[in-house]
Order: C-alpha cells, then sequence, then structure tokens
C-alpha cells in the first residue's frame, strides 16, 4: 500500500501494512507521514494519536508527547496520557 497525489503521481512507495490518515503501519508498529509523504516519525510506536497541538505516542506501554515535527517534547513516562483540558 502507498500514498499518491490527486493526479496519480507517488509521493511515498507501498512499503507498508496500513495507512490511516497520514499514520503508517509497518511490521507492527506505526510510524507518521507529512502531507507529502515525508516521513515525520519512523515506524516504531505501539500507537500515535495526533491532536492539535502535539503528537501522542506510546511504546513499551508508556506515553510521550512529541511537537508537529515529531521532536520529543518528553520521555516516554506515562501509563495513561489525556488530550482533554
Amino acid at each position: 500500500m502507498g500514498v499518491y497525489i490527486r493526479f496519480g503521481q507517488w509521493i511515498h512507495p507501498c512499503n507498508y501494512e496500513e495507512i490511516s490518515n497520514f499514520k503508517v503501519k509497518q511490521g507492527g508498529l506505526w510510524g507518521l507521514l507529512d502531507y507529502d509523504g515525508r516521513q515525520i516519525l519512523p515506524c516504531r510506536w505501539r500507537e500515535i494519536w495526533v491532536d492539535k497541538s502535539c503528537i501522542r505516542v506510546k511504546k513499551g506501554g508508556l506515553w510521550a508527547l512529541l511537537d508537529k515535527e515529531g521532536n520529543m517534547l518528553t520521555p516516554c513516562q506515562w501509563e495513561y496520557l489525556d488530550s482533554r483540558k
């Protein structure tokens, strides 16, 4: 499965098990692409949730926060992380 733009031009190769809302799954782990098909996060996370202000990722049973560019804001340290205010 791959990603292509409206006019049929491939922007990311067909090497993913699943693609959902710019989240991509490979080897049972999730990564994230941007709108141009460039990889923001490699496929190394058990879960990914994209919010308005940050990205929540889960690895080893713990959650962490990343900025929209994929930079770590916190280490994986929480068992539960809710984005509601």
